[in-house]
């Protein structure tokens, strides 16, 4: 497959890094390659770009990826092919694909990646990226949004903000959008008196709903402001619970006040789903969630909602490996322990179970084969916190109740030329995860013979 000949610049420095997490743990994974992708996509994008387009946004928009990573390395790939109508496609998908900044940064490092030899950004790529926050003003939540989401997610994987509109060359009129470009431009070369004066005049023919807009943005930029210069505890507190929408949260806050219970205690009142999973336990080490507590009710409440489990468009595995995580009681590095809490734990795992619901079946024919031939079960590369067992069994647990027609066997049992090493494995759509870890524990191990499944 041919790429366009552009190279993608932006400023080298090490990774920011991510929020700590005492959830669904990350870990260091080999890096995807344009190759490896390249090798399997190539021809299917040549062939048929704007289908792998509309396959690439429904895996998205619907949740049936675990991780981002793959579909936007081939949203990448897409949008940096020759083909014109794949990559415009590709292009007005971006908005649906990459959901927040997190997302669209990612994004820009694997373009960046799959067209090493270009030569820089071209009309298409600084086209399609503008547009991903001018997208904002059709979502609902519109500009000020866009602003909780830059403030919260500034920069990831090299590019903040500041180094994305330097290279899309954004251009913006002088409303919400443009008052959000100009500060985080400031003080970076441009002349803020003149800025000023052409945006207040501007201003006097704004409509009733931009305006509104505009001030919404201002108050939250403010807001965020105050929290960055805030150094006392008590006062950090009533910053973040003083917003009634887009509150302050972990990622607002100074770095030496994530170490008071009574920050915590507040961010724990707004704090997201996805979010709460990542802190269960820094927010344990503080004995916010002991039994009895307030913390408890709350965090069980949210994670036996199934409305919201569905908005926050948690995958059953997201949860599997956030109980997982919990149960440890430390974090990957030691440095943060907590006392386990039952019903906390419990929770988890029926939230695991009430996302089921939100997986929709495609109506195929499925035909699973679980490998049981390492006695070592070893934990799954770049999730140590579940085994590949647990896996599969949780894999193959969520098709048996969301589909129809799903037939499983294992790897395992007598050696026959009929069927070598293969065992009909019985799962009920009534099973929990438990009971098929337990049926999966009774099995021999066998060799794995890939054909044998199909023959």
């Amino acid at each position: 497959m041919e790429i366009d000949s552009e190279r993608d610049g932006a400023k080298s420095w090490p990774d920011p890094g991510v929020p700590i997490e005492e959830g669904p743990e990350k870990s260091a994974e080999k890096p995807l390659t344009s190759e490896q992708v390249q090798n399997e996509l190539g021809g299917l994008i040549s062939e048929d770009g704007i289908n792998v387009v509309k396959t690439i946004r429904e895996f998205s928009v619907e949740n049936r990826a675990c991780k981002s990573d793959y579909v936007l390395f081939a949203l990448a790939l897409c949008c940096r092919c020759t083909d014109p109508e794949t990559k415009e496609a590709a292009y007005k998908a971006l908005p649906d694909v990459c959901r927040i900044p997190t997302h669209l940064f990612k994004f820009i490092k694997f373009a960046q990646e799959v067209n090493s030899k270009g030569k820089g950004w071209g009309r298409a790529h600084r086209k399609g990226v503008s547009m991903w926050y001018h997208s904002y003003k059709n979502k609902d939540g519109g500009i000020p949004l866009l602003a909780y989401h830059m403030t919260k997610y500034k920069a990831r994987f090299g590019f903040t903000h500041k180094d994305v509109f330097r290279l899309c060359h954004i251009k913006t009129d002088y409303n919400a959008l443009g008052y959000l470009v100009h500060h985080f431009y400031r003080r970076n070369g441009h002349r803020e008196d003149d800025w000023q004066n052409q945006f207040n005049l501007a201003r006097q023919n704004l409509t009733k709903h931009d305006e509104l807009e505009l001030k919404n943005v201002i108050d939250l930029l403010q807001d965020v402001d105050d929290a960055k210069r805030c150094r006392d505890e008590q006062l950090m507190k009533r910053i973040v619970l003083s917003r009634d929408v887009l509150k302050i949260v972990r990622e607002h806050v100074p770095t030496s006040l994530l170490k008071s219970k009574e920050v915590w205690e507040g961010l724990m009142r707004f704090m997201l789903m996805t979010a709460m999973l990542r802190n269960l336990g820094r927010m344990s080490s503080f004995g916010l969630l002991d039994s009895d507590s307030f913390g408890e009710t709350l965090t069980i409440s949210k994670l036996k909602n199934s409305e919201l489990l569905k908005g926050a468009r948690i995958h059953p595995l997201t949860l599997l490996v956030a109980e997982k995580a919990y149960s440890k009681c430390r974090n990957n590095k030691g440095t943060i322990q907590w006392k386990e809490n039952p019903n906390v734990r419990d929770a988890l795992r029926d939230a695991f179970h009430l996302s089921f619901k939100n997986v929709e079946a495609t109506g195929k024919r499925f035909l699973l084969a679980i490998c049981m031939s390492d006695p070592e079960n070893p934990h799954v590369n770049g999730t140590p916190s579940i085994t590949a067992l647990e896996a599969a069994a949780a894999m193959a647990l969520v098709t048996r109740r969301s589909e129809k027609n799903c037939d499983i066997v294992a790897f395992s049992g007598i050696q026959s030329t009929e069927h070598p090493n293969i065992t009909n494995f019985s799962i009920s759509p009534e099973d929990d995860l438990d009971a098929v870890l337990d049926k999966c524990s009774k099995l021999p191990c066998a060799k794995t013979n890939i054909a044998a499944p199909i023959i």
